[in-house]
């Protein structure tokens, strides 16, 4: 698979690079939608039942009775018993029904309902679903899934798979629980007067008959609640009786920053709107419409959210508001909101924005073009950027006189909205305010606000900036780094902020929240502060995952947050954690901003830190004596009953010298503390690392000559160090015998995931007309990789050589291709395998015989004669002349033993992404760092429009694109040949 980047080339008034990230998260927000297709006067459906489980989940089976559940929902539309039937099932937990939003809860024809859910990607108890709803009016109808793996929602690796069903007339059920005898008096939502009250019938589950022709005074001429179902027969060609649909929305992050100087404008609360790229906002020349111009004028909103819902173009929108004292945007301010979005709806493939600003008579920020910020491309792939408009980019609606009189001026003095002279023109580009001491806004003053900088005709005034992004999963992890039997750590204090949280400073008092952590592990009351402070932004407390919560030597414990990378109060992270057992020692970082997370544009930083013995912090609110009843964790019976000490935070002494009785002496709940001597030279306590999932391209090339060896598909893993695929000298396993003798990778993987050494693993397809991987011939895949997770470590392939009997590339040693060190440095791999480095299973005899051999005249898979030997060096192929794989003219130069024979060359590198975009000359330079060369550049004038035009290859990680490529949109890939 060629994974691309794409980047926005903004034209001359602004510059900025859109990144396309892969991001993996656990929580997945699932939305369901049931439609009912059927005719006008056809059938109703009841509020559909949906679960999500394992596969096991068998709601029904054809011939077979149906279970008190399913009779319920089948009778009666009653889903309780149902939902009470999934649970005790113990397939899956998250189920629902879906009711209509009209009139009545059933379903009418043409009406569509939906339901959002959180699952789980990663479990088993995710991967699919089963739905059930009875057909209205009926006696037993109902429809629903039989097989219960017939509706897939995730892969075996957490892939979304999703899709839509539609549910034909001649897939509907008859429950067998009750006669069909459609009289009113017996049929549900017909004209039953209680449920359960029709006939038994006591048969078995099977496809519906049908209800009796018209005239015969059933449900086709039946009447109820003002429906009539004349054209309810769903046995008639072509019937469709309801369209499922599991769709998995992205959360997608629109921000809005004021980056006017002090006592510039202000923004009034920022309206924004996905739609289908036809919603109009404005148009410039032209008058603006009724909506546009209460916004211009007074800030408000609601008439533009009526205009683009009435529209029939948009699906979302929202108001982003300031959280400061006042609902404007206030300069130097940020605001963001998150939506969960379609990618793959045509309705969220573009934002537009409108902001006024204030104050002014009709001056306004928006983007003329509604094609100007895409969201997603065609395909769904999330496109976003950063947007940054300009004093020359701001508007005047041509609604009313700039006289700039507070009277008349919203948001200076104006006393009632729609109050100044109109003015009867069109849309045009802002000429401005009237200079300084001309009695206008730049001399005005409202509410504490001055408007001395507000001249945004000013030179380099920089109006605002608007980021389309999504949320960023940053991961941290905590490890004890202290030998067997040295210090524990409780559960640590995660909080990130704005840089302005200062938890603690050396030389002054702890505060209260600062003592209970430091002389208890208590973490609520620092929770509490940072709450008040008004600075933190998410926060959590980290525990370890052993069977104590403390963190003990050795272990490690991690924790995943979604942060919003253009929010300032997710900048940086602060720590906090008792080191145990002591009066009040703790470790966490005096400085708030010494571990940044993200920085002033929203890109990640990260980091790991070690904190050493030395940076161990005596908190100065109780007495070191280490007397077992005064130390918590050691023999303290009761929080805070330690001696006061009525210090101040300072660097901690360290503990009493082994022998006299103190902590280096003492025992607890079966640990010893003899290693516990912090200030014992290189001793580390902790390690605390910020990460974020990286994007590593893995390319695997064919190296042989023409005509010689193919590849089948590469099997790539990525693991702790423990997955063995195969160790020479001994037999192989299942995965490897089927890779090596038929290139199927599915055992292998199954078996990888099965280890529990690594997540993340998949199969690297050729970029050809077939899947394998012919001489000269690369194939690209990228994969998200957690840098300080043990799981993604260390690299393992696997890929058949073609034609052979059972030969195959791999790796024997697991730990030999190491792609991130120990604290997530990325190492990268590089691996030209040569000749001597083909593996031979040992499960089939290398007979070359056409019939037996894979990929050479082999029907069948598994047909050769099998060996039952052990992997081991392959000894090559029969010498030419004999009948074997050389003398086929396709494969005359695969002898993979001849002197210099590459059979293939395997790269991980981190994928590309683009670093800077300025001007040079009259073209644009453009620099970006990963990937391997060769590198193709490609443009187009709209990211869902018209063909991407190669403007340039080359093997260098910098460009300078020509002048007319100035504008628009690019992507770069690796050049495949």
């Amino acid at each position: 698979m060629n994974r691309m980047k794409t980047t926005r080339l903004l034209r001359p008034t602004a510059w900025a690079a859109a990144g396309l990230l892969g991001w993996s998260t656990q929580a997945a927000t699932l939305q369901v939608t049931v439609e009912n297709l059927a005719p006008a006067g056809g059938t109703l459906l009841t509020p559909v039942w949906v679960g999500f489980h394992n596969g096991s989940f068998d709601l029904f089976s054809a011939g077979q009775p149906a279970s008190p559940a399913l009779e319920s929902l089948a009778e009666d539309g009653n889903n309780a018993p149902l939902n009470a039937l999934f649970m005790g099932a113990g397939s899956g937990t998250v189920y629902g029904t879906i009711a209509s939003g009209g009139a009545v809860p059933p379903l009418e024809p043409g009406e569509k309902a939906v339901m959002t859910f959180t699952v789980d990607e990663s479990a088993a108890s995710s991967r699919f679903l089963s739905y059930a709803a009875m057909i209205i009016p009926s006696n037993d109808a109902f429809i629903g899934n039989d097989q219960p793996t017939a509706l897939r929602v995730f892969d075996n690796h957490g892939n979304f798979i999703g899709g839509s069903r539609v549910i034909t007339g001649n897939m509907v059920w008859d429950a067998g629980t009750e006669m069909n005898d459609e009289l009113p008096a017996n049929t549900a939502f017909l004209g039953q007067a209680s449920p359960n009250t029709g006939t038994s019938e006591g048969g078995g589950v099977e496809l519906h008959p049908g209800f009796k022709a018209a005239g015969m005074s059933g449900v086709l001429d039946g009447a109820f609640a003002g429906f009539t179902f004349a054209q309810a027969d769903f046995k008639v060609s072509g019937y469709q009786v309801a369209r499922i649909t599991v769709t998995k929305l992205e959360p997608v992050i629109v921000a809005v920053e004021n980056l006017g100087p002090a006592r510039g404008a202000l923004l009034t609360p920022t309206w924004v709107g996905f739609h289908d790229g036809a919603f109009v906002t404005f148009a410039s020349g032209e008058a603006a419409n009724p909506a546009l111009e209460r916004l211009a004028e007074d800030g408000t909103t609601t008439p533009l959210s009526a205009a683009f819902h009435a529209s029939g173009h948009g699906s979302q929108d929202g108001v982003l508001v300031s959280g400061g004292a006042v609902p404007p945007l206030e300069p130097g301010e940020h605001v963001s909101k998150e939506f969960l979005l379609d990618p793959h709806s045509p309705l969220n493939r573009y934002l537009s924005y409108a902001s006024m600003i204030i104050p002014s008579n009709d001056a306004f920020i928006g983007n003329r073009s509604p094609t100007a910020l895409p969201v997603f491309d065609e395909t769904g792939r999330f496109v976003g950027g950063t947007f940054l408009i300009l004093g020359n980019q701001v508007w005047d609606a041509g609604t009313e006189v700039n006289d700039e009189a507070p009277v008349n001026t919203a948001f200076l003095g104006q006393a009632t909205p729609d109050t100044g002279t109109a003015e009867g023109a069109v849309v045009h580009p802002h000429p401005g305010f009237n200079p300084a001491g001309a009695g206008g806004i730049l001399d005005g003053a409202f509410a504490g606000f001055t408007f001395a900088q507000a001249d945004f005709k000013a030179a380099g005034y920089q109006v605002a900036r608007v980021t389309i992004t999504r949320p960023v999963p940053v991961t941290v992890t905590i490890e004890n780094l202290a030998p067997a039997q040295g210090t524990l750590t409780t559960p640590t204090w995660l909080g990130f902020h704005d840089g302005q949280f200062d938890a603690f400073n050396a030389g002054t008092a702890a505060s209260p929240g600062l003592e209970r952590l430091a002389e208890d592990g208590d973490p609520a009351m620092l929770q509490s502060e940072f709450a008040a402070s008004g600075h933190g932004g998410a926060e959590a407390i980290l525990a370890s995952g052993g069977a104590v919560p403390p963190l003990e030597p050795g272990e490690r414990s991690s924790l995943r947050f979604q942060l919003d990378p253009t929010s300032p109060k997710n900048r940086y992270l602060s720590y906090a954690s008792m080191v145990i057992p002591s009066n009040d020692a703790f470790i966490g970082n005096e400085n708030p901003m010494a571990l940044p997370v993200f920085d002033a544009r929203g890109n990640f930083i990260g980091g790991s830190r070690v904190i050493t013995g030395e940076m161990i912090w005596d908190a100065g609110t109780e007495v070191n004596d280490e007397v077992a009843a005064n130390t918590a964790f050691l023999g303290q019976a009761a929080p805070n009953t330690g001696a006061p000490e009525g210090g101040v935070v300072h660097p901690h002494p360290g503990f009493k010298a082994a022998g006299m009785g103190g902590i280096l002496d003492g025992t607890f709940a079966g640990f010893t503390f003899s290693a516990a001597d912090f200030k014992a030279p290189g001793y580390r306590v902790m390690r605390v690392s910020v990460s974020a999932r990286v994007m590593v391209t893995l390319i695997a090339e064919n190296m042989a000559p023409a005509g010689g060896s193919y590849l089948t598909p590469v099997w790539a893993g990525f693991h702790d160090g423990t997955f063995d695929s195969f160790t020479s000298g001994q037999a192989a396993g299942a995965g490897v015998e089927n890779v090596a003798e038929d290139g199927t990778t599915s055992v292998l993987a199954a078996e990888f995931l099965a280890q529990g050494g690594g997540q993340v693993e998949a199969t690297t397809l050729s970029n050809g007309p077939i899947p394998p991987l012919a001489p000269g011939q690369r194939a690209v895949r990228t994969f998200a990789l957690d840098p300080q997770s043990p799981s993604s470590r260390y690299f393992s392939y696997a890929s058949m050589v073609i034609p052979s009997n059972d030969a195959f590339i791999g790796n024997d040693n697991p730990k030999g291709l190491p792609v991130f060190d120990l604290e997530g440095t990325f190492l990268g791999v590089s691996r030209t395998v040569n000749g001597s480095m083909v593996w031979d299973a040992g499960t089939e005899v290398n007979d070359e015989l056409p019939a037996n051999t894979a990929f050479l005249g082999q029907a069948t898979p598994n047909t050769g004669m099998s060996e039952g030997g052990v992997v081991h060096s392959h000894p090559g192929f029969r010498a030419k002349g004999q009948g074997g794989i050389l003398d086929v003219p396709m494969f005359a130069a695969a002898d993979f033993t001849a002197p210099g024979y590459q059979v293939a060359q395997l790269t991980l590198t981190l994928a590309p992404f683009i670093t800077g975009i300025a001007r040079e000359g009259d073209g644009i330079r453009v620099t970006w760092t990963g990937g391997k060369p060769p590198f193709a550049i490609e443009i187009r004038e709209r990211i869902n429009d018209g063909a991407w035009m190669e403007v340039g290859t080359t093997s260098e990680r910098t460009m300078v694109l020509p002048a007319g490529a100035a504008a628009g949109f690019l992507r770069l890939r690796a050049a495949m040949p």
